[in-house]
């Protein structure tokens, strides 16, 4: 599967997330058991018909790697534009 275009040239990501001190096996578990849900024929129908498509999981440790450099991306704009998060 690969990420396809919505109107607007966007795609929305969705994560469940643990605490940060969860058991890697314990991830990588539950990363399997969501994924093999997520891409059932049944929710695959359903989100379909729904107007929208599915897009490929991304492994714990390649999500995790997104969200690092996402947050630095977005500090540095917050730093520039002089914003604070109280």
């Amino acid at each position: 599967m690969r990420a396809l275009p919505f109107a607007g040239g966007y795609a929305l990501g969705l994560a469940i997330m643990a605490p940060a001190k969860t058991p890697r096996a314990v991830v990588e578990r539950l990363h399997g058991v969501i994924t093999r849900a997520a891409l059932s024929a049944e929710l695959k129908e359903r989100v379909v018909a729904g107007g929208s498509a599915l897009m490929e999981s991304a492994s714990p440790a390649v999500y995790s790697a997104f969200l690092k450099q996402e947050f630095e991306r977005w500090r540095t704009v917050a730093t520039a534009a002089n914003i604070r998060v109280h």
